[in-house]
């Protein structure tokens, strides 16, 4: 299963989903942007990729299976980091 590490950052009201690997920092380059919006997060999860969302600042990490939007199925997994 592939998978894809994004750090979210509010930056005054607006989060910001920043690549942690080389997978979603390419997706990111080929979006013409350094973060990635929750639109292209959406498409990337229900074309069969997990989101794994890094909060460093509460220290979360929450896992959102391949489908997650499209499905409305639950969060596959959350853990503190």
């Amino acid at each position: 299963m592939e998978q894809i590490k994004l750090e979210v950052k509010n930056f005054y009201g607006t989060y910001r989903y920043i690549p942690m690997d080389k997978l979603s920092a390419a997706i990111a380059t080929i979006a013409g942007r350094k973060t990635l919006l929750m639109d292209d997060i959406k498409l990337l999860n229900n074309v069969g990729l997990t989101v794994i969302l890094v909060d460093s600042k509460s220290k979360r990490e929450t896992i959102l299976a391949s489908g997650y939007f499209n499905n409305k199925i639950a969060i596959e997994s959350e853990r503190e980091l």
